[in-house]
């Protein structure tokens, strides 16, 4: 078994005691070691973190697994500085390899004020090579592996002093299986001479505006129940409002005014910052009353034609033509081998059929090649599918 260094300068063979890097003098020391010494290209990374009572996640625990050392570094040491790691994350020699990495890069990118870069996700590429739509980590591990992960401390609290040793050899198992998964899977990724496949996922992961906020925008995850362009003008800025004060106290979006309080408002907007304070479910301060009756008023004062507005779906023609065409979807997908909510959405399928344009991601590249070019043909009526041997082909 090689030797695992679980602190910079302490080699361990057994998994009987680990420890972490505390201090910013033990970090630099090894971000440089992974600058000089690290011929593997890469090294894995996770993260665990806390959001429970808070708007930006509470980063608890960072692991790191290169060719020959596994640390821990403890975010939350006194004193500690993470500017040596967040160096190595921009680090272009050294891929920096995720599973499902969104809420991680998201994480650091707050945390760093840019992106790690170059990254790779193996939940994306498991995709690519057949492993399902979205697989967890565990599962990948035991599919590729055979190795089960124990998951007794999934729900542990990370935040929490000192951790246990238990749920620190369960964060290392994070990292460590992982280089084994990320080699196995580029292995398969180059037999196939799929590597350019991933290629627009990860550029999404890098890409700074997938993290940033538009608190302008907040609005529109809230599920409605008007298309009224005033009640949505005042969703708008109810919400905006709310979104700035969450980030300011730190704090869940909730914790500040439920989406119910909100809508409620934006229905029946409240006449002063007095008839908001009284609103029992709310009790807010008088500051937060204020901001919410600012934002209501700001709503109401935008002309109509700048009121943001919903479109309702038109009944949508061809029905059956998309259903034939998910179905066809299905095939190919099992056909290639790769996930098929990777090679086209539903709303793909349905906007292919009904209002095509040339920006669809399945009318380019290999998107295109195993299902685009088949899906046009359908739908023109020049192919049609027929069932054959226990599998749909075209004819």
């Amino acid at each position: 078994m090689p030797k695992i260094m679980l602190a910079y300068g302490m080699h361990l063979d057994k998994f009987d005691h680990i420890d972490t890097i505390t201090e910013t003098k033990q970090l630099a020391a090894f971000c440089e070691h992974l600058k000089i010494h690290e011929k593997s290209g890469f090294i894995t990374v996770d993260t665990e973190f806390m959001r429970r009572t808070t708007y930006w996640s509470q980063l608890c625990l960072i692991q790191v697994a290169s060719s020959d050392h596994v640390v821990l570094i403890d975010p939350l040491a006194e004193g500690i500085d993470l500017k040596p790691f967040y160096d190595i994350l921009a680090f272009q020699p050294l891929v920096k390899v995720f599973h499902a990495a969104r809420q991680d890069v998201e994480i650091f990118f707050h945390a760093m004020g840019g992106v790690p870069s170059p990254i790779f996700d193996t939940q994306v590429a498991a995709m690519v090579c057949g492993y399902g739509d979205s697989i967890g980590y565990g599962n990948l591990v035991e599919e590729l592996l055979k190795v089960g992960l124990d998951k007794t401390q999934r729900f542990t609290d990370w935040a929490r002093r000192p951790l246990k040793q238990e749920q620190l050899k369960y964060a290392m198992q994070d990292v460590t299986h992982l280089r084994q998964v990320y080699e196995i899977l580029q292995s398969k990724l180059q037999h196939e001479h799929r590597q350019t496949w991933i290629a627009n996922e990860m550029q999404v992961l890098t890409d700074a505006k997938t993290y940033e906020i538009n608190e302008m925008e907040v609005w529109q995850r809230i599920k409605v129940r008007s298309d009224q362009p005033r009640f949505l003008a005042r969703m708008q800025y109810l919400a905006a409002a709310r979104e700035r004060q969450a980030i300011r106290l730190n704090k869940p979006r909730a914790h500040v005014a439920s989406d119910l309080i909100l809508l409620e408002m934006a229905a029946d907007p409240p006449g002063s910052v007095e008839q908001i304070k009284a609103i029992k479910a709310l009790s807010p301060s008088n500051e937060l009353a204020k901001i919410l009756f600012e934002a209501l008023q700001e709503g109401d004062a935008i002309p109509d034609e700048l009121c943001p507005r919903r479109e309702r779906k038109e009944q949508r023609t061809n029905v059956l033509l998309v259903e034939l065409l998910k179905v066809w979807l299905k095939q190919v997908a099992e056909d290639n081998k790769v996930a098929s909510k990777l090679i086209a959405t539903p709303d793909d399928i349905e906007r292919l059929v009904n209002e095509p344009t040339s920006e669809l991601p399945l009318l380019h590249g290999w998107r295109y090649k195993i299902f685009g070019a088949s899906a046009q043909e359908i739908t023109r009526g020049d192919k049609a599918i027929r069932y054959e041997q226990g599998r749909l082909v075209l004819g």
